[in-house]
């Protein structure tokens, strides 16, 4: 999602740049705002537009909670804080740069203003500030993010039935602390108190398949990989064809409990094995290979 957002961000400040002079700085945000809920959908919250010599600067832009999670509190999920686009690359290269901070982190995103790509880093983002992390009904994710993307025509996204643009991504997440919910231990019956991981490394592509390859070190160690053929009219039917093997270290086969044994059933010695197809909505998991 924040890929997306920020791309889109990109652009629609570039086009409002001519807009801007002699444009009440309240008035510009609001038409912002709306441009920007426009494009994604998700209700947005820009505090002002400062235009100065040499760049606009947004002192703070943020996401809330999209009207379709129904079920979610309505909250400001990411906020994006002294947003600053340069005039001199518009002028120049006909780009907008984007430099921002974030949840202690940082980030830069170059977008052209044809639509025609989108980059974006970012390094040292806190998770664990981000209300994004803690709406999932099973638990909460913490940890450092660093990531790098791009994404060649994003505005595939757009059209109608939607397309899925080219791009590649890399990154990892340090010092991972997921915690779970207390009712979605009592479903599994394990007694976890939460998962700690050093690192989670990833790299992968994307297009009409969305591969991934993942590896974790930790408490539990080992890798996924494999591919998501993506279905943009209907996610939920995208196919799935993934491959994980795990090793957990003592500690964490203890709190798991009962899901330990029933683990024994996917194991090739001490390494979990999985084979993950089927469809997001029904996804089907059988023992893997063992070589």
């Amino acid at each position: 999602m924040l890929f997306g957002l920020i791309g889109t961000l990109g652009v629609a400040l570039a086009g409002l740049i001519g807009l801007g002079v002699g444009f009440p700085e309240r008035q510009l945000a609001e038409t912002l705002a709306r441009h920007l809920q426009a494009q994604t959908g998700i209700p947005v919250e820009i505090s002002s537009v400062q235009l100065g010599w040499s760049r606009i600067t947004l002192p703070e832009v943020a996401f809330r909670t999209p009207p379709a999670w129904s079920e979610a509190p309505s909250v400001r999920l990411l906020v994006l804080e002294s947003l600053e686009l340069s005039y001199w690359p518009l002028l120049v290269s006909w780009q907008a740069q984007l430099s921002l901070r974030s949840h202690g982190g940082e980030m830069q995103v170059s977008a052209k203003l044809d639509g025609s790509a989108v980059d974006l880093q970012m390094t040292g983002v806190e998770l664990g500030r981000m209300p994004l992390s803690s709406v999932a009904p099973w638990g909460t994710v913490a940890g450092i993010l660093s990531f790098a993307g791009n994404l060649v025509e994003p505005l595939l996204l757009q059209q109608t039935p939607p397309q899925i643009p080219q791009g590649d991504f890399s990154g990892s997440l340090r010092d991972v602390r997921i915690q779970f919910k207390a009712a979605t231990l009592e479903q599994l019956g394990v007694t976890l108190p939460g998962l700690t991981l050093d690192e989670v490394g990833f790299k992968g592509t994307i297009g009409s398949n969305l591969t991934a390859d993942v590896q974790f070190k930790g408490m539990l160690t080992g890798t996924l990989s494999g591919w998501v053929r993506l279905n943009p009219d209907r996610p939920q039917n995208s196919l799935l064809n993934l491959r994980v093997k795990l090793n957990l270290n003592p500690k964490l086969r203890q709190q798991l409990g009962s899901v330990a044994l029933l683990l024994r059933g996917f194991q090739c010695g001490t390494t979990v094995s999985l084979k993950i197809e089927g469809t997001v909505a029904q996804p089907l998991t059988k023992k893997g290979e063992c070589a």
